[in-house]
């Protein structure tokens, strides 16, 4: 990120210091020179600049920027813009492209009209406190909306018992009770362990043997 912030000053100031400059002296292009209109007071000969020409020149724009700072937030703000919809982009194309994993995937637990115009993909891990949070609101959005589908992505990166819970889960989906123990393992306090996890089993009336082997 912070790469990405110092890339784009460098791009902004570099941006600015040649519109000032075109501003400043709009010479005309010889080949790859930059000649200066006779009329310039910065003008020798008409031919290139000189090293005390371009100095006067990177201290005139140097001026300008301190006495109107705003330049530069504003090209930022704009470079700022242009990277978000670059992104967005991105984004949408790389969702377009995977829309079947995303979406249609017959291993990925789901719950709502599978015809709905709505679809919401949430990746989660048991122990997360944020999705702990967004549970029982996703679960209200889907007894109050007809019309949108939740689909379940079991995404266990915070260790062991993170992968514990994701397992069990997939075994509940066996039996027809993912929603519900899902639900239940994103109530519970701490990390999930064999123990909880089977007495949340038994709490919801999962067959606990045939858990256990879809676990393994």
């Amino acid at each position: 990120m912070f790469k990405e912030s110092l890339g784009a000053t460098l791009v902004a100031v570099l941006m600015i210091g040649l519109v000032a400059l075109a501003i400043l002296v709009p010479g005309e292009r010889s080949g790859e020179r930059i000649t200066a209109p006779a009329n310039s007071t910065l003008a020798g000969d008409g031919g290139p600049f000189t090293a005390l020409q371009k100095n006067e020149i990177r201290n005139t724009v140097r001026e300008y920027l301190l006495e109107n700072p705003q330049v530069v937030v504003e090209v930022l703000e704009t470079i700022q813009s242009q990277q978000q919809r670059s992104e967005g982009r991105q984004r949408q194309n790389a969702v377009t492209a995977r829309a079947d994993q995303l979406f249609k995937s017959r291993s990925d637990p789901s719950v709502g009209d599978p015809k709905a115009s709505v679809t919401i993909v949430e990746f989660f891990d048991y122990q997360c406190p944020y999705c702990r949070r967004m549970a029982q609101q996703l679960a209200k959005l889907n007894e109050e909306d007809p019309d949108l589908r939740i689909v379940y992505k079991e995404f266990p990166i915070l260790g062991p018992a993170s992968t514990l819970a994701a397992s069990a889960a997939m075994g509940a989906m066996r039996q027809g009770k993912y929603e519900e123990f899902h639900l239940a393992l994103m109530g519970t306090r701490g990390a999930p362990s064999e123990r909880s996890i089977f007495r949340l089993a038994e709490r919801i009336g999962l067959d606990a043997g045939r858990l256990r082997a879809d676990m393994n």
